[in-house]
């Protein structure tokens, strides 16, 4: 890994770390599901290491959920990725799965809470 990369996800997971760290002692449970969806739409690996790491005052089964939600958000923006960038039909049957993905892992996470 070069070092700008290295520091760039150093800063990134500081970074989570604080925000999430504000969020949660702010704005509770639904404040770490609110900020999960909006992580997702950029870089997730530094916010669920800074979640896995962190000591924050959630149950277990929150982090989880805020990980599956991340993901499914980051999944979303996969397809608007996907279909913007390609030019391939044959890309769509990736769309079509990410978004099933997508709706299963909010339905999963919504069932869970």
């Amino acid at each position: 890994m070069e070092l700008p990369t290295a520091l760039l996800f150093a800063f990134m997971f500081v970074l989570f770390a604080f925000i999430t760290q504000y969020v949660v002692s702010h704005f509770g449970d639904h404040g770490l599901s609110l900020l999960s969806i909006v992580v997702g739409l950029t870089d997730i690996d530094p916010f669920i290491l800074s979640l896995l790491s962190g000591k924050f005052a959630v149950p277990d089964n929150l982090i989880s959920s805020a990980i599956i939600i991340s993901s499914a958000s980051n999944n979303v923006l996969k397809t608007v990725y996907a279909v913007s960038l390609s030019r391939n039909r044959s890309v769509m049957i990736a769309v079509i799965w990410l978004l099933i993905l997508s709706v299963i892992s909010c339905i999963y996470t919504f069932n869970i809470l």
